[in-house]
């Protein structure tokens, strides 16, 4: 973890501003308690001097304070930090008078003799010295802690957030692995029926079928997949189904060119179809048609998927096992309860699925 003077800027800045208020409080300090025998630009550079060294003294107890345990009681983490404080804090005096000497002699050319009727408010300078230390001191301690608490928080909200995402991830995978063997169930079915009535087409279904699980097992989980690829697997499902419904399914799709790239979850749209199936042509004596329609726009594809059934036969609501999932991995995988809806109006079932797209 660096230092936050290098990695935060906000923290810089408010550093440069306790410097140049240090550096003004010991300016006026040196005029006002040595009757000015410096020089204005002398004493100028002394007071520069002093509290970029102030500054700097302060600057390791930040490496002291990331070391505090965050389940550390108050009483300990302040000991922590006042005695290096205090330690650091005893050097301020040997560097106000390693300065003075030095610059004195060696560049401000005067001796001590010349300097001690000058000397009157020393013990003021010296009070006013403390307490400026002792501000700076807790003002870069008190910044210190703050940094290194928001540090801390947002190391905390990454960690949840990986977590969370797990268990997000955990629980589709959950559910896609609930409703593949519910599609499996619902074709073997099938092909149990069509094994008494026409050998043949089951055995042209089991193919299918192969082929079809093949390509859902490759899948990787968390890969998102191309309008246009799922649509094609989409395709691959219905044929299934086509061999055992014949003439009695009919599909019609209807896809703006410019959402085909738009990206979803694989195998999102497999249990919206497989619910046309089951409570429309499986229902229905009659030819059902499904209609897909697709748009891209604000950033969201929209598909509506509608299909005729019989209302002799069946209440048809909508609901079953593949719809509640299909809405329960649409909350997990975006966070939002308003991306599928459904209703009905006569014969015909509409269901609206929307898909944010990535910006």
């Amino acid at each position: 973890m660096l230092h936050p003077i290098i990695t935060q800027k906000p923290i810089r800045s408010i550093i440069i501003v306790i410097t140049l208020l240090n550096l003004l409080a010991e300016f006026a300090i040196l005029r006002y308690s040595t009757d000015s025998i410096h020089g204005l630009s002398n004493d100028l550079f002394l007071a520069l001097i002093r509290s970029t060294s102030l500054t700097l003294l302060t600057f390791p107890v930040w490496y002291i304070i990331k070391t505090i345990p965050g389940n550390s009681n108050v009483l300990r983490g302040g000991l922590v930090v006042i005695i290096p404080s205090l330690l650091l804090i005893s050097i301020y005096p040997l560097i106000l008078y390693g300065s003075e000497e030095f610059l004195t002699d060696n560049l401000f050319h005067q001796n001590q003799n010349e300097m001690v009727g000058s000397r009157l408010l020393i013990p003021l300078a010296i009070t006013a010295r403390s307490i400026q230390t002792i501000a700076t001191f807790f003002s870069m301690n008190t910044l210190f802690l703050l940094s290194n608490i928001k540090q801390l928080m947002l190391v905390h909200q990454q960690r949840s957030e990986e977590r969370q995402n797990l268990i997000r991830q955990a629980e589709v995978n959950n559910l896609r692995a609930q409703i593949n063997p519910h599609f499996l169930f619902n074709s073997l079915n099938s092909i149990a029926a069509l094994t008494k009535i026409s050998p043949e087409k089951a055995h042209d279904m089991v193919i299918r079928l192969s082929e079809f699980m093949r390509y859902s097992i490759r899948l990787n989980p968390n890969e998102m997949m191309t309008l246009n690829q799922e649509i094609k697997n989409i395709e691959s499902y219905l044929n299934i189904e086509k061999t055992r419904f014949g003439e009695r399914l009919e599909v019609y799709t209807n896809l703006n060119q410019d959402c085909l790239e738009a990206k979803l979850p694989n195998m999102m749209l497999q249990p919206i179809y497989e619910n046309a199936i089951k409570h429309g042509v499986c229902q229905s004596g009659d030819v059902v048609r499904i209609f897909t329609r697709g748009t891209l726009a604000n950033n969201e594809l929209t598909l509506v998927i509608m299909n005729n059934f019989d209302t002799d036969e069946i209440n048809y609501d909508g609901t079953g096992f593949g719809l509640e999932s299909l809405k329960k991995r649409l909350s997990l995988q975006y966070g939002r309860t308003d991306l599928l809806s459904h209703y009905k109006i006569g014969n015909l079932f509409t269901l609206i699925l929307t898909i944010p797209q990535q910006q």
